[in-house]
């Protein structure tokens, strides 16, 4: 008899911890604005085939639950870990820092607006976790090392070694990197609601 009670404790055990879990990442999904994303999804404003949601056991499964071992990179954005999906593809996955309410409209803008863009000199994000405690957002996986990296030529991945260019094909290059900013800025400043 004492045995089907421990049986019965642990069996009611498991399910409210896993009842909590649920609430927990149900409330850190509204709280990062998951429902805004979803009602911008259901619209039909948003391509639905270029915003995908991830949940967090995929992520933290593909990052080997966020190992040291798959720390890429850190900043004042975040920290960055390189993770393999279910399906094979090597992801870079951000973990964004907290997002305030005042500025969850816009995050979630700017998800919408930057899984849409498919341009060979931005980096695409793939998709987003909003069910943890700060936002994941996970981007296709650049192998030759940083921009900064690339830009003056310190990884031996890169094509050519920018510090070796002349004065002239520096100037060109930024010149372009502006141009394309600029063209960049202005489909992201003319695609974004405005609220009175």
């Amino acid at each position: 008899m004492h045995k089907f009670c421990i049986i019965g404790l642990g069996w009611l055990y498991k399910v409210e911890k896993k009842r909590k879990n649920f609430k927990l990442k149900e409330k850190f999904f509204k709280r990062n604005g998951g429902l805004l994303l979803q009602q911008q999804l259901c619209s039909g404003e948003v391509n639905v085939n270029t915003t995908k949601l991830f949940r967090s056991s995929e992520l933290e499964k593909a990052t080997d639950h966020f190992s040291v071992h798959r720390k890429v990179g850190q900043g004042g954005q975040g920290t960055v870990y390189k993770g393999m999906l279910a399906d094979g593809r090597i992801v870079a996955v951000k973990k964004s820092g907290l997002v305030s309410e005042g500025k969850l409209e816009k995050f979630i803008n700017e998800v919408v607006i930057l899984s849409q863009i498919n341009h060979r000199n931005v980096v695409r994000l793939l998709a987003c976790c909003l069910e943890t405690e700060v936002p994941l957002l996970v981007y296709e996986f650049i192998h030759n090392g940083t921009r900064s990296q690339y830009l003056h030529g310190v990884s031996a991945n890169v094509g050519y070694a920018f510090k070796d260019c002349h004065r002239s094909c520096r100037s060109s290059f930024l010149i372009t990197c502006i141009r394309q900013l600029l063209c960049l800025f202005t489909i992201v400043t003319l695609s974004l609601p405005t609220y009175s």
